[in-house]
Protein backbone atom coordinates (compact mmCIF):
# COMPACT_ATOMS: atom_id res chain seq x y z
CA UNK A 1 0.00 0.00 0.00
CA UNK A 2 2.64 2.51 1.20
CA UNK A 3 4.61 1.83 -2.18
CA UNK A 4 1.37 2.65 -4.44
CA UNK A 5 1.21 5.97 -2.29
CA UNK A 6 4.90 6.95 -2.99
CA UNK A 7 4.77 5.50 -6.47
CA UNK A 8 1.76 8.01 -7.13
CA UNK A 9 2.99 10.97 -4.75
CA UNK A 10 6.13 10.78 -6.88
CA UNK A 11 4.24 11.18 -10.33
CA UNK A 12 1.64 13.90 -9.06
CA UNK A 13 3.49 15.80 -5.99
CA UNK A 14 3.35 19.33 -7.17
CA UNK A 15 6.66 20.91 -7.89
CA UNK A 16 8.11 22.67 -5.10
CA UNK A 17 10.49 25.34 -6.57
CA UNK A 18 12.90 28.10 -4.91
CA UNK A 19 14.72 30.09 -7.50
CA UNK A 20 13.13 28.17 -10.34
CA UNK A 21 15.27 24.90 -8.82
CA UNK A 22 12.78 21.96 -8.01
CA UNK A 23 13.39 20.80 -4.23
CA UNK A 24 10.75 19.05 -4.00
CA UNK A 25 10.98 15.49 -1.95
CA UNK A 26 12.11 12.55 -3.93
CA UNK A 27 9.50 10.09 -3.17
CA UNK A 28 11.41 7.37 -4.85
CA UNK A 29 14.34 7.57 -2.46
CA UNK A 30 11.63 7.39 0.03
CA UNK A 31 10.39 4.14 -1.38
CA UNK A 32 14.12 2.70 -1.18
CA UNK A 33 13.84 3.27 2.22
CA UNK A 34 10.83 1.90 2.91
CA UNK A 35 11.48 -1.32 1.77
CA UNK A 36 15.02 -1.78 3.07
CA UNK A 37 13.31 -2.59 6.14
CA UNK A 38 10.97 -5.38 4.28
CA UNK A 39 12.76 -6.82 1.87
CA UNK A 40 16.35 -8.70 1.21
CA UNK A 41 19.28 -6.99 0.49
CA UNK A 42 20.01 -8.11 -2.76
CA UNK A 43 16.03 -6.90 -3.65
CA UNK A 44 16.70 -3.78 -2.24
CA UNK A 45 19.54 -3.08 -4.27
CA UNK A 46 17.56 -4.24 -7.55
CA UNK A 47 15.01 -1.74 -6.62
CA UNK A 48 17.85 0.71 -6.39
CA UNK A 49 19.01 -0.40 -9.60
CA UNK A 50 15.50 0.43 -10.84
CA UNK A 51 14.60 3.65 -9.31
CA UNK A 52 18.21 4.72 -10.78
CA UNK A 53 17.22 4.22 -14.23
CA UNK A 54 13.78 4.72 -14.44
CA UNK A 55 15.15 8.58 -13.30
CA UNK A 56 17.93 8.05 -15.82
CA UNK A 57 15.17 7.23 -18.30
CA UNK A 58 12.87 10.52 -16.96
CA UNK A 59 15.80 13.02 -16.07
CA UNK A 60 19.43 12.60 -17.03
CA UNK A 61 19.37 12.19 -20.85
CA UNK A 62 23.11 13.39 -21.32
CA UNK A 63 24.59 11.09 -18.38
CA UNK A 64 22.74 8.28 -18.63
CA UNK A 65 23.81 5.50 -16.18
CA UNK A 66 25.06 7.80 -13.53
CA UNK A 67 22.02 8.06 -11.80
CA UNK A 68 21.15 4.47 -11.82
CA UNK A 69 25.14 4.03 -10.39
CA UNK A 70 23.96 7.06 -7.18
CA UNK A 71 20.88 5.24 -6.57
CA UNK A 72 22.63 1.72 -6.20
CA UNK A 73 25.47 2.56 -4.28
CA UNK A 74 22.38 4.47 -1.99
CA UNK A 75 20.70 1.61 -1.84
CA UNK A 76 23.38 -0.79 -0.43
CA UNK A 77 24.57 1.92 1.93
CA UNK A 78 20.81 2.29 3.34
CA UNK A 79 20.95 -1.94 3.33
CA UNK A 80 24.40 -1.32 6.07
CA UNK A 81 22.78 0.47 8.04
CA UNK A 82 20.20 -1.97 9.04
CA UNK A 83 23.00 -3.61 11.00
CA UNK A 84 22.58 -1.06 13.72
CA UNK A 85 19.73 -0.97 15.98
CA UNK A 86 19.56 2.50 17.08
CA UNK A 87 17.10 4.11 15.70
CA UNK A 88 17.98 7.37 15.66
CA UNK A 89 20.93 6.46 13.90
CA UNK A 90 19.22 5.18 11.48
CA UNK A 91 17.36 8.40 10.82
CA UNK A 92 20.89 10.45 10.93
CA UNK A 93 21.98 7.96 8.24
CA UNK A 94 19.24 8.34 5.88
CA UNK A 95 19.72 11.57 6.29
CA UNK A 96 23.34 11.92 5.48
CA UNK A 97 22.66 9.69 2.47
CA UNK A 98 20.25 11.68 1.26
CA UNK A 99 22.35 15.16 1.34
CA UNK A 100 25.25 12.64 -0.29
CA UNK A 101 22.38 11.60 -2.80
CA UNK A 102 20.91 14.97 -3.67
CA UNK A 103 24.75 16.82 -3.97
CA UNK A 104 25.66 14.12 -6.64
CA UNK A 105 22.62 14.42 -8.50
CA UNK A 106 22.69 18.54 -8.70
CA UNK A 107 26.30 18.12 -9.64
CA UNK A 108 25.23 15.98 -12.75
CA UNK A 109 22.25 18.38 -13.66
CA UNK A 110 23.73 21.75 -13.24
CA UNK A 111 27.13 22.95 -13.56
CA UNK A 112 27.07 26.49 -11.46
CA UNK A 113 29.03 26.44 -8.38
CA UNK A 114 29.99 24.14 -5.51
CA UNK A 115 28.05 26.89 -3.04
CA UNK A 116 24.59 26.34 -5.18
CA UNK A 117 24.85 22.76 -4.80
CA UNK A 118 25.51 22.41 -1.22
CA UNK A 119 22.79 24.93 -0.54
CA UNK A 120 19.92 22.79 -2.51
CA UNK A 121 21.35 19.65 -1.53
CA UNK A 122 20.70 20.53 1.72
CA UNK A 123 17.07 22.00 1.41
CA UNK A 124 15.94 19.14 -0.76
CA UNK A 125 17.65 16.79 2.06
CA UNK A 126 15.78 18.48 4.73
CA UNK A 127 12.26 18.54 2.42
CA UNK A 128 12.95 14.42 1.87
CA UNK A 129 13.58 13.44 5.13
CA UNK A 130 10.59 15.38 6.45
CA UNK A 131 8.59 13.86 3.67
CA UNK A 132 10.08 10.26 4.88
CA UNK A 133 9.52 10.93 8.73
CA UNK A 134 5.80 11.74 8.28
CA UNK A 135 5.38 9.16 6.33
CA UNK A 136 7.28 6.69 8.67
CA UNK A 137 4.74 7.95 11.57
CA UNK A 138 1.61 7.63 9.67
CA UNK A 139 2.47 4.07 8.72
CA UNK A 140 3.39 3.21 11.84
CA UNK A 141 0.28 4.70 13.38
CA UNK A 142 -1.77 3.03 10.51
CA UNK A 143 -0.32 -0.38 11.28
CA UNK A 144 -1.54 0.55 14.73
CA UNK A 145 -4.56 0.65 14.05
CA UNK A 146 -5.40 -2.51 11.93
CA UNK A 147 -4.01 -4.48 14.36
CA UNK A 148 -6.36 -3.38 16.69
Amino acid sequence: MINVLLILLHLYFPSIEFESINIGPDFLLILIIFNSFNLSDSKTIFLGFSVGLLKDFLIMSDYLGFLTLISISFSYLIVKVKIYKNKSLHYFLFFIFIFIYSLSSYFLKYSISYSFYFKFAIIQSVVTFISFYFLRLFTERFSKIEKS
